[in-house]
């Protein structure tokens, strides 16, 4: 069942029972109403009315499983004390809730959600154009984060987090994960400032971790300290722009996570790609690792990726064979095959694959090329 939720559904949840509902997505579609005449729409002092939906006394959902809350459109502080009270009424209606999914401003208690396993939360404020926070504020309340975490530790293992960070205003303090002992999945996205949290002893079947969206390498890892050898399965996702200490960031990456067999690493290149001198050694800080499954996935929109410097330091990778390198640019650079490419392109030819897409050659160097890789078996798919 989807539907935008209006107040004329209050009726409607108070007088039907919904007993094999498995899944509901509500949007809260927040709207503002000019009471004066249309002729006064310019008039700066027009009264404006906020209109929020009734909060609903919800029957029973035994058998709802999935739940999908999103707030669109809001304006006002103040409307999240409707939503959230909507949204409580709503999950102590769902005791046997399974899965959430919640897209809002405030942070839900899920004391009555026993059985909840898989949460995705998203932080989304919505704030007026001249709006700025004051010095005491925080953009997420790191507090009432982990607050919510905590009502519902025991039963989580798959957790997402996430947050559109407003470079406006403050970076939020410091986030600490609670202890959630049956946490297998975590995906944590552009949440800054992170605690050190990430150890066996507050998250003991933590095997999965994601990490997208983050600056560098060293905003991630900073405040970790204690290795977690139960971590598997590591998705790390940055803005690359040539730092130094991202070379030192994935030395300690490989310290903290040394049990790490499927790896994806994904770099949005930030500046001229072909001055990185650090990107070789820093891919190379991950050589150590015996992967399973490995990834480098390298995009720029605007110039050319150092794909010397890239596929150098992933050659001393081990068992190339399981290991995929793609580089993806919009702004068509020229790919130039001279000696140095040959060469560190013929060190790479047990990779999985190199998939190049957006880059330029003329139409003879481009047969040139095919003929090259015809001729040592190389692993290359190439799209203009």
């Amino acid at each position: 069942m989807n539907s935008k939720f209006v107040p004329a559904l209050e009726h409607m949840w108070k007088m039907h029972h919904f007993p094999n509902l498995l899944k509901l997505t509500i949007t809260f579609i927040m709207i503002k109403v000019d009471n004066d005449d249309e002729n006064d729409q310019d008039d700066e002092e027009a009264d404006v009315v906020v209109v929020t939906p009734k909060i609903p006394q919800f029957l029973t959902l035994p058998n709802l499983k999935s739940l999908k809350i999103v707030v669109k459109d809001q304006t006002e502080i103040g409307q999240d004390d409707e939503i959230s009270s909507i949204c409580r009424r709503l999950l102590n209606s769902a005791s046997n809730v399974q899965q959430v999914e919640i897209d809002a401003s405030f942070n839900p208690d899920f004391t009555s959600c026993a059985k909840l396993k898989v949460l995705s939360y998203t932080f989304v404020q919505f704030f007026d154009g001249w709006v700025t926070l004051r010095p005491d504020e925080d953009y997420v309340s790191m507090r009432k984060l982990a607050g919510m975490l905590d009502t519902c530790r025991n039963s989580l293992t798959s957790l997402t987090l996430s947050s559109f960070y407003d470079a406006r205003n403050l970076i939020p303090g410091t986030f600490m994960l609670p202890s959630i002992p049956n946490l297998k999945v975590l995906h944590i996205d552009e949440l800054y400032r992170l605690g050190n949290f990430l150890h066996p002893v507050n998250l003991p079947n933590l095997t999965h971790v994601t990490f997208s969206n983050y600056y560098c390498l060293d905003y991630i890892v900073r405040n970790f300290e204690t290795p977690h050898e139960q971590i598997t399965s590591l998705d790390v996702g940055v803005l690359y722009s040539n730092f130094d200490v991202d070379v030192t960031a994935a030395a300690k990456i490989v310290r903290l996570f040394p049990s790490v067999k499927n790896f994806r690493l994904k770099l949005d290149i930030s500046r001229d790609g072909n001055d990185l001198p650090n990107i070789t050694e820093m891919l190379q800080s991950f050589a150590t690792w015996d992967f399973t499954s490995a990834s480098v996935e390298v995009d720029n929109d605007e110039v050319s990726p150092d794909v010397l410097g890239v596929l150098r330091g992933v050659a001393v990778w081990e068992d190339l064979s399981r290991t995929g390198v793609s580089f993806k640019v919009t702004a068509s650079p020229t790919f130039v095959l001279d000696d140095s490419m040959e060469d560190i392109l013929l060190a790479c030819r047990t990779l999985k694959w190199i998939k190049m897409s957006g880059f330029r050659m003329e139409e003879e160097e481009k047969e040139l090329f095919q003929e090259f890789m015809e001729l040592h078996a190389l692993p290359i798919s190439w799209v203009d």
